[in-house]
């Protein structure tokens, strides 16, 4: 099982820009994340980050980042993984990933629940409330219609470009699927550069 992200992480570093890297990335403008959130029918696995976007277009962003200077094939196998443990129904992904999310006697909960709490309302209840939903139920309807259409999102921190024979390689591991690759500026993570869609 991966471990919830430790203090001094890059990926800590991401998520406070995560309104500023996470919006860029097309058809996820808009979204909301949530970190370290495990899969709904894998329960070992966890994706870094859980992208949600609501409204008339739902759809997941399952987001798993690779250290700097990683380079391709690292991360496919375990996006392709996370890709399969989100293929269920939205009222398992809410049961067992979204409220173990917050759930506050884990770090992960701890994290998350301090990100989106607020206004006397509990992470969670505000968390669905940015995702266009006023109720569990509805949550549950969104999360299932977004199921249906699960982006992979393969993050490196890198402070230079993939070359062509490794964007070569991540079209061949993905076809068939949306996949998203970006990278994220290092050491600062606050910026998305040179990211794009492999065989959309």
């Amino acid at each position: 099982m991966t471990r919830d992200v430790g203090e001094g992480e890059l990926n800590k570093r991401l998520y406070a820009h995560w309104e500023d890297v996470f919006q860029q990335i097309d058809s996820f403008h808009g979204c909301v994340c949530l970190r370290r959130v495990r899969c709904a029918v894998d329960l070992g696995t966890d994706v870094d980050f859980l992208l949600l976007k609501g409204g008339s277009d739902p759809k997941l962003g399952i987001v798993e980042c690779e250290g700097h200077d990683s380079d391709p094939p690292e991360g496919v196998q375990q996006l392709l993984r996370y890709v399969a443990g989100f293929k269920t129904t939205g009222a398992t992904i809410l049961e067992e990933s979204i409220k173990d999310a917050f759930d506050t006697r884990k770090r992960r909960g701890r994290m998350n629940e301090k990100r989106w709490a607020g206004s006397g309302r509990s992470g969670l209840v505000n968390w669905q409330g940015r995702a266009g939903a006023r109720t569990e139920r509805e949550l549950a309807r969104v999360l299932d219609a977004a199921s249906k259409r699960v982006v992979p999102i393969l993050i490196y921190y890198r402070d230079k470009p993939l070359k062509p024979l490794q964007k070569s390689a991540l079209s061949l591991a993905f076809r068939g699927h949306p996949l998203y690759v970006g990278i994220v500026s290092y050491p600062a993570a606050n910026k998305l550069i040179a990211a794009r869609y492999f065989a959309k």
